[in-house]
C-alpha cells in the first residue's frame, strides 16, 4: 500500500499530490507518473482482451496463460560491461551510477555533450524531476538481456526495487521526434506500469502476437518481450527505471554471454578478446559471494 509522506493518507496508487493534504506525496517522480497512469493502462488492456476475445476462446486462453507466465518470471535486468561489473562486485559499499553521475563527476571524458544534453531533457520531460536519478534496464523473463549495452546480465532483487522502478512501453527515445531543428516529445497514455502492473504493459504491448498461437513457453515468450541483435538502434524492450543507486547486494543473478563480450578501449586492458573472456569469467566466479553466476556460450 502506497502511502503519502506528508500525512500518512493512504494512496490507490503512487501519484505526485495527495489528494487528502494537497502537499507532494514524496513517491519519486517515474513512480508516481506511473500510478496516475494506471487507470489509461488498464482501459488499454480491456480494450485488448476484448479483441482478443472476438478471435475465440484459443485467443483469450493464449493471454491468461502468457498473463501467467510473465508474473512468475518478470526480473529487471540490467546490462553492464563486464569490467565495470567487476569493480562493483569488489566493495559492497559500491553504487552503481547512472549516466548523469558520472558526467557530473567528470568520469567520462569524451561522452558527446549534445546527446547528454538529449537524454537528460528526455529524462526530465518524461520522468519527472527525479528523471536524472534513474538507472535504466529492461523487463526480463530470463534471457542474456541488451547486450548491446554490455554482455554482462545484471539481475536485481525485486523486494529491494519492487516500490522505486516504473516501466515504459519503448526505449524513452522512442517517443522523440526530430524533423530538422525541431523536437517532438509525446508520450501516450496507458504506456507506464507499476512493478505491480507490468504484467499488464506487456501483455497490451503484444497482445496480437501472443493471441496468434495457442501456447507459449517461458523461451519463446522471453524472446518476443526483449531483442537484442547488439546494436541498440534495433533493440526492442519495455524499460524499466530503478530510482535509487544499487549495490551489488541488490543483485541476485549474473550471466555473462562471453561470445558476446567486446573488450572496453582503455588502457591496461590487453590481450584477445577470448582470452579476456575466460580471465573475466573466472573472476565473475570467485567474486560471486551469495550472487547466482552464470556463464553461458550464447
Amino acid at each position: 500500500m502506497w502511502r503519502c509522506n506528508a500525512c500518512g493518507e493512504r494512496l490507490r496508487v503512487p501519484c505526485r499530490t495527495c489528494a487528502q493534504c494537497g502537499n507532494p506525496t514524496g513517491i519519486a517522480s517515474n513512480v508516481a507518473l506511473a500510478g496516475e497512469d494506471h487507470d489509461a493502462l488498464s482501459q488499454r488492456l480491456k480494450a485488448c482482451k476484448h479483441e482478443c476475445k472476438a478471435l475465440g476462446p484459443s485467443a483469450v486462453q493464449a493471454l491468461r496463460g502468457c498473463e501467467e507466465l510473465i508474473r512468475e518470471h518478470a526480473r529487471v535486468s540490467i546490462n553492464i560491461q563486464p569490467e565495470s561489473l567487476l569493480n562493483l562486485l569488489q566493495d559492497p559499499r559500491i553504487c552503481w551510477l547512472n549516466l548523469n553521475d558520472n558526467l557530473r563527476a567528470g568520469v567520462m571524458l569524451t561522452y558527446p555533450a549534445e546527446f547528454a544534453a538529449k537524454r537528460l531533457g528526455i529524462e526530465k520531460i518524461v520522468f519527472g524531476p527525479d528523471g536524472d536519478h534513474l538507472v535504466y534496464g529492461a523487463l526480463n523473463l530470463g534471457s542474456i538481456g541488451l547486450y548491446s549495452y554490455g554482455a554482462c546480465c545484471v539481475y536485481l532483487d525485486a523486494r529491494a526495487i519492487a516500490r522505486q522502478v516504473s516501466f515504459l512501453e519503448e526505449n524513452s527515445f522512442f517517443y522523440l521526434t526530430q524533423n530538422g531543428p525541431s523536437l517532438s516529445l509525446q508520450v501516450p497514455a496507458g504506456v507506464r506500469a507499476l512493478w505491480s502492473s507490468v504484467h499488464n504493459l506487456a501483455i497490451v504491448k503484444h497482445h496480437k502476437d501472443l493471441a496468434c498461437r495457442g501456447k507459449w513457453n517461458i523461451r519463446d515468450l522471453s524472446a518476443l518481450i526483449l531483442v537484442s541483435g547488439g546494436d541498440k538502434k534495433t533493440d526492442r524492450f519495455i524499460e524499466a527505471q530503478v530510482h535509487q543507486p544499487f549495490t551489488s547486494q541488490a543483485i541476485t543473478e549474473i550471466v555473462f554471454a562471453r561470445r558476446r563480450y567486446r573488450p572496453v578501449k582503455a588502457r591496461g586492458i590487453v590481450g584477445s578478446a577470448a582470452t579476456l573472456s575466460r580471465r573475466i569469467g573466472e573472476h565473475l566466479l570467485a567474486a560471486r559471494g551469495t550472487i547466482k553466476v552464470r556463464i553461458v556460450e550464447d
